[in-house]
């Protein structure tokens, strides 16, 4: 382990003498500092916030990428190129000594930059937003519903279930209707139950129930978060919503109306007396646009939740860094692995083509889960293409589906908590398992270089 460390205090030191870490350290503190004083939100103090962070952490994070993988390659072709390596390889060391004490010296000058950014971003928030420049509701609005870390609660759906349970028998029951398994039958007959719930008519409820715990909810804030579409947002035009919330012995305690845009998540405050009341919360939407009248469809995943505040901000802040962290060091890993195989320009050349293919890992997913087709395209000579396509676009889906955790982050800007169960999975697979595993066959091709040989002289 000594000379792991050793290996590693040497390549801290190189990066700096290169002057790679200084320019990452300005290059962070533009992202989390200059950067988001010149954003402009949708005019209120949410949408100013929100997008302040959302777009700190995007830039940190496609920056950080870059920096580390720049640092990672030069690490390892510039020392074979410069023969510094040859000095190394005649101690007493193992090539995979060198491998893994390169990474924990990238890794720990990545932990020192996200140190300093989610400093720098927390200090620009609490400097930018300070309590002199706010009102009243505004400062109450931040400290509840952005500066926090909210856990959701979804609906219980046990109604919605037997109900697909009793659709499914009967459509089995009926001559030939077993066309078909009984889960796949199942998930269609929920899907169109779930599709018919969903749509609310002018003048028509809808009904949730959720189960809270009472001890935990009774000194926390309780919110009820809502994403809708409307005709209207087409128009640009707000839409109508009347929401009642109550408890089963009492379904009125509080009412809430408003003039919303749809498409957009909104949410309102729950009363202490609903968070005291008991753990079964009943929540009915009104569709109260009725001139003109317009049809409400709720989201199916993002519908209706209630959102209770966990944890803060700060916390929050520590576990995105986390998470960062971990895509962080995949990529390290990654840059050394391929700075091994390669010279300089090829390696990076192909370490930013593996960052552009993680990158599109969200397009990527999409596709396979809308079962997109070339086989509609204009084109003909393009059509033949699609087989081919297709199963490429599934073959990079089940290679990325690990190590997708980008999405993860954007709950921080929403207020929204960031699981430890996420943070110690992104750990277990990123940074144990596929940079372990990278780093064996890092350490093996650095092995059948043969450092030193005539041949490179």
């Amino acid at each position: 382990m000594r000379k792991i460390l050793a290996i590693a205090g040497l390549t801290i030191r190189n990066s700096i003498r290169s002057r790679i870490f200084t320019p990452s350290v300005v290059l962070v503190l533009l992202a989390t500092s200059a950067f988001p004083l010149i954003l402009i939100g949708d005019g209120t103090i949410q949408g100013h916030v929100r997008v302040m962070i959302d777009y700190s952490i995007r830039v940190l994070t496609y920056s950080l990428v870059a920096s580390t993988v720049w640092t990672a390659v030069r690490t390892s072709t510039a020392e074979i190129e410069e023969r510094q390596m040859w000095l190394l390889i005649t101690k007493p060391v193992t090539t995979t000594d060198i491998w893994f004490g390169k990474w924990l010296g990238v890794l720990a000058m990545n932990a020192c930059l996200l140190f300093v950014a989610g400093t720098a971003l927390l200090a620009t928030v609490k400097l930018r937003f300070r309590p002199s420049k706010l009102t009243a509701q505004e400062l109450h609005v931040l400290s509840t519903e952005i500066l926090v870390a909210r856990s959701t609660i979804e609906p219980d759906c046990s109604e919605l279930q037997e109900e697909a349970r009793q659709l499914t028998e009967a459509i089995l029951s009926r001559p030939g209707g077993r066309t078909s398994s009984r889960e796949a039958t199942l998930a269609s007959a929920q899907s169109e139950i779930e599709k018919k719930r969903n749509r609310v008519a002018p003048g028509d409820s809808r009904e949730w129930r959720f189960h809270v715990d009472k001890t935990s909810s009774a000194d926390r804030s309780l919110f009820v978060s809502f994403n809708i579409s409307s005709p209207r947002q087409l128009e640009m035009k707000p839409l109508t919503v009347e929401w009642h919330a109550g408890t089963q012995q009492n379904r009125l305690l509080q009412s809430y109306r408003d003039d919303i845009f749809p498409s957009e998540r909104n949410s309102f405050l729950l009363s202490s007396s609903i968070s005291r009341a008991g753990k079964d919360i009943l929540v009915e939407y009104v569709n109260a646009q009725t001139n003109p009248p317009s049809t409400v469809l709720f989201h199916d995943k993002t519908g209706v939740s209630i959102l209770q505040n966990t944890a803060s901000f700060e916390s929050n802040l520590v576990r995105a860094m986390m998470i960062i962290f971990c895509q962080l060091a995949l990529f390290a890993a990654l840059g050394l692995t391929i700075g091994s195989l390669f010279s300089m320009p090829v390696a990076v050349f192909v370490s930013f083509a593996v960052i552009l293919i993680f990158m599109l890992g969200g397009f990527i997913s999409m596709t396979v889960a809308e079962n997109n087709s070339l086989s509609y395209h204009p084109f003909p000579s393009i059509r033949w293409l699609d087989p081919f396509v297709r199963a490429e676009f599934r073959i990079f889906n089940a290679i990325l589906a690990p190590v997708r955790h980008w999405g993860i982050t954007a709950n921080l800007p929403r207020g929204e908590v960031i699981p430890w169960s996420e943070v110690a999975t992104a750990f277990a697979i990123q940074v144990v398992a596929l940079s372990g595993l990278t780093g064996i066959v890092g350490a093996w091709l650095l092995k059948k270089r043969e450092l030193g040989a005539p041949c490179e002289v």
